[in-house]
């Protein structure tokens, strides 16, 4: 991963604009081992993990925060 000229921190963009982080040993993750940023910050605010079926909303509406 590191070694990786590409590698930008375990960071990247979706092509629908929301920021994945890669966290592989996170139970929220997905197959690839990416968590989508915002959730992951929501999980880590009300200190548990959020099911398949919570949603979580940006109320600015901007997907990159």
């Amino acid at each position: 991963m590191e070694r990786n000229p590409r590698w930008r921190g375990g960071k990247q963009t979706d092509k629908d604009g929301y920021v994945l982080v890669k966290k592989p040993s996170h139970p929220m993750a997905r197959k690839n081992g990416y968590i989508l940023e915002h959730r992951l910050v929501m999980a880590n605010t009300i200190r548990r993990t959020l099911s398949a079926d919570e949603v979580v909303h940006h109320k600015n509406a901007d997907k990159a925060d």
